[in-house]
């Protein structure tokens, strides 16, 4: 690798962040109209949140890992970087699916929508059931905090727009009792 700081294009004083920050960056700069990351932490999250961008890190076995060089065997998974979350939906659906370099991929056959794009273009969020992963929100800075308040005004808004919101709760309340069983 050749190394050195890739910076957000709108911006040269600011990072890209992470190690896929050269994709979101050649996204941000229009060089690409997406692009596809690695990621073993947040590598394909961080560079498309700091460059105005829509990031998908795909579910462990619906994209192939086939060709990626994993710091880790059990975390990396391929991310796709775009502009738009339509964009994002086509590229995901080209990619998702199984394929022999990847035998965890044979896990997503006969699970698939018939298109990610359909759900992108859809009018309303009625029927969508929307996931809410507590666990990566601790405040550890005032920016962590800055960024939970955000992430729960999202969650609000998607409430609103018609989605179903499945929500363990700033405690994990919703699961509680499961846990009172086992």
């Amino acid at each position: 690798t050749v190394g050195g700081t890739t910076c957000n294009p709108c911006d040269t004083m600011r990072s890209a962040l992470r190690s896929s920050g050269g994709s979101g960056a050649a996204v941000a700069a229009n060089l690409v109209m997406c692009a596809l990351g690695e990621e073993t932490g947040p590598s394909t999250r961080n560079p498309a949140a700091n460059n105005s961008l829509v990031g998908v890190v795909a579910t462990h076995s619906l994209v192939s890992r086939g060709g990626m060089m994993p710091a880790s065997l059990t975390r990396d998974r391929p991310g796709i970087v775009c502009r738009t979350v339509k964009d994002a939906s086509i590229v995901l659906g080209v990619l998702a699916g199984y394929e022999p370099r990847d035998p965890i991929t044979a896990a997503s056959v006969g699970r698939m929508p018939k298109g990610y794009a359909t759900f992108a273009n859809r009018a309303t969020l009625k029927g969508t059931r929307i996931g809410v992963i507590r666990e990566f929100m601790q405040p550890f800075s005032k920016a962590d905090e800055d960024t939970t308040r955000i992430i729960n005004e999202a969650i609000a808004d998607l409430a609103r727009a018609g989605a179903t919101i499945v929500d363990p709760g700033t405690h994990g309340e919703l699961f509680n009792d499961a846990i009172a069983d086992l």
